[in-house]
């Protein structure tokens, strides 16, 4: 008997454990706003251009502008881009690593600049490409200079001009 007492409430332990109730799933519909590659229109990048010069907006976000001359001689980009760190946006201008380059950091409108240079085989030629890139914290802005090896001389001050007054704001620099 005493067995049965005590068997009894396990009994009843174990047939509650075996019932199951309905699963009633729940759903959340939060309305997120992603964040991430957000841009604002506070900075835009501007460069002084020569007469002769076509200008291409191949991005439907206008995050890329390309200038060139009926030439061919040289093309200028101009870029808007998200990279995490200095490396991962050097390397997206240069195809370099930034350990790879002679980096010269200097600032301008207050924040981080970086100046460099590299060399881009090309056909019988190579083409010799500058850049600046301005950080602001994840935001990207770029201004690279690709001029053909053989007349590279030749646009050496339109160089020096072009990033002499390169801005981030219309109004600043010309």
């Amino acid at each position: 008997m005493k067995r049965l007492v005590l068997l009894l409430p396990l009994v009843f332990l174990l047939c509650a454990c075996a019932h199951r109730s309905e699963i009633v799933w729940e759903t959340v519909d939060d309305d997120l706003s992603e964040t991430v590659g957000a841009w604002s229109d506070t900075y835009a990048i501007f460069v002084p251009t020569a007469d002769d010069v076509a200008v291409f907006a191949p991005t439907a976000a206008q995050t890329e502008t390309v200038y060139a001359p009926e030439s061919g001689d040289y093309t200028m980009v101009t870029k808007t881009y998200l990279a995490a760190d200095l490396e991962s946006a050097v390397r997206q201008l240069s195809g370099f690593g930034a350990s790879e380059l002679q980096i010269v950091q200097t600032t301008r409108h207050g924040l981080p600049e970086y100046r460099f240079a590299w060399y881009e085989p090309s056909g019988e030629s190579g083409r010799v490409c500058r850049a600046d890139l301005i950080m602001d914290g994840e935001r990207c802005y770029a201004c690279v200079f690709s001029v053909q090896e053989a007349v590279g001389g030749k646009y050496a001050s339109l160089i020096a001009d072009t990033f002499a007054h390169l801005s981030l704001r219309e109004s600043e620099g010309f």
